[in-house]
Formats: structure tokens, C-alpha cells, sequence
């Protein structure tokens, strides 16, 4: 059997016209800058010219297409005829965004030609390095100016501020303004009011320990009302402490509320 085998692939060995792989070469390639780029800035909404370059060292010309890619995806293409020993140059428009982008070209389905009949050829490396890109996002405003991303905000922020006032109207503004005072009134004199629980507290401990220095047993139920009166007071003077317990006991009480109507339907 393996006689027969070995007789099958003699032809194959030493004969050449068995042989269907293509020349692989080393004289087709990129020139070292890859790609570049020119006609424009590279920021996001402009439209600029990618481009790339091949060196054919062979002595055929060389006819193959040139793909542009952005990672994986295609930008563009171009077809080439490049003479022998020559330098030619392939480009495509791109117009930029936002974002991370990896730019590279690629050389696909080269084929020599010798007196008009094509020749597939293979190349050692047919793609460039990836060039990579970093575009910030730009934005402009209603006359298309570029606006800094501080500016923009801020002005996102004016606009809405001019729709709430739009919405709102004088009449509810002052009756806003009025239940925020009344509020921070009822906030305020609260504050005052616990401190003073607070303080008594602390004078009646003081009071205990002058009596009796090792009172220790009498003094636990003082100790944990004067720091549940210091926790509760130092709720009332901080704004931002005060308004957010405020909220998270009003969601709890939106929740419950919520359930106990869900389970009655």
C-alpha cells in the first residue's frame, strides 16, 4: 500500500506544473510610515485623506487593491497598477470621529503581470502597523462655533435653568421660596432645641460623676441619651445631613406606602 502511495506522489515532487502554491515574495511591501495623513485636522467632524504606500521591487508590474481599514472595519478601498521597480502611492477620504480608532491598509489579491497574463503572487506581510488614533468629542454651538466641553455644560446648565423659570411662574416661585424658609426655620430651632437636651445630658453626667466617681452602672442609660441627643442634633445643624435623612425616611415611607396598596389590589 504504501508503495502505491509513494507512486501517486512522484508527480507532485518533480513536477512543477503540480506545484499550485503561488510565489510567495519579499519585494511587494509598505514603506515604513504605514499610513499618514493629510488636507485637514484629525478632530471629530473633520474630513481628512488617509494614505499609504507600496514598493514594487519585482521586475513585473504588479496589479492588486489596497483596503483601508478602522479595526475591523472597512473604510475604503483602491485599485493599483504599480510599475515595476516603482513607488505608488493609494489615499482615501475618512471623515473622523469621536473615539478610539486603529487605522491600517491592506494589500489584497496581488497579482503580477507579464505581457498581459495576471499571475497570483503571495507577500511575506500584507498588512501596515495599526496607527492609532484618539479623537475627543467637539462641540459646537448654535452657530456651529467650537465650544469648550466646560462651556457647553455650562451653558446646558443655563438652558435648563431658563426652562424651569419658564415653568415655574412668580407666584410659585415665592410660594417655593417660602416652605424652603420655613423649613430651614423648623430645621434651625430644632438644632437649637436638641442641643440643649444634649447639654442637660452632659450636666447631669458631670452632676453624677462629682456625687459618686464610681458611679459607672448609673450612668449607662445617661451616656446613651446624650449620644443619641449629640447624633440627632448634629442631623439638625448640617444642611446637607439634615436633607438627606430627610429624603431616604420620605422614600421609605413612599415605599411602604406603595406595598400596602399593591398587596390591598
Amino acid at each position: 500500500m504504501k508503495k502505491y502511495i509513494l507512486f501517486l506522489l512522484v508527480p507532485f515532487l518533480f513536477c512543477p506544473f503540480f506545484n499550485l502554491q503561488a510565489e510567495v515574495i519579499n519585494d511587494l511591501s509598505f514603506m515604513p510610515e504605514n499610513v499618514w495623513y493629510s488636507g485637514g485636522e484629525l478632530k471629530d467632524g473633520e474630513v481628512v485623506n488617509i494614505h499609504t504606500a507600496i514598493w514594487n521591487g519585482l521586475d513585473d508590474k504588479v496589479l492588486t487593491k489596497i483596503d483601508f481599514y478602522d479595526s475591523e472595519t472597512l473604510l475604503g478601498s483602491r485599485d493599483l497598477l504599480i510599475e515595476q521597480k516603482s513607488l505608488s502611492e493609494a489615499s482615501i477620504s475618512w471623515k473622523v470621529t469621536a473615539g478610539e480608532h486603529y487605522i491600517s491598509a491592506k494589500i489584497i489579491s496581488p497579482k503580477s503581470v507579464i505581457d498581459g497574463v495576471e499571475k497570483d503572487i503571495k507577500v511575506s506581510s500584507n498588512e501596515t502597523k495599526k496607527d492609532r488614533q484618539k479623537i475627543s468629542v467637539v462641540i459646537k454651538d448654535e452657530a456651529g462655533e467650537e465650544v469648550k466641553t466646560k462651556d457647553a455644560f455650562n451653558g446646558i446648565l443655563g438652558q435648563a435653568e431658563d426652562k424651569v423659570k419658564d415653568i415655574l411662574n412668580e407666584d410659585t416661585e415665592r410660594k417655593i421660596s417660602v416652605v424652603f424658609e420655613s423649613i430651614e426655620k423648623y430645621r434651625l430651632d430644632k438644632a437649637e432645641q436638641v442641643k440643649g437636651f444634649a447639654d442637660g445630658m452632659k450636666e447631669k453626667i458631670d452632676e453624677i460623676k462629682s456625687e459618686d466617681e464610681e458611679a459607672e452602672e448609673g450612668l449607662a442609660g445617661y451616656n446613651v441619651k446624650f449620644y443619641f441627643w449629640k447624633i440627632v442634633h448634629f442631623i439638625f445643624d448640617n444642611k446637607i445631613a439634615f436633607y438627606v435623612v430627610s429624603g431616604l425616611l420620605l422614600l421609605s415611607i413612599l415605599r411602604a406606602i406603595y406595598r400596602a396598596f399593591r398587596h390591598r389590589t
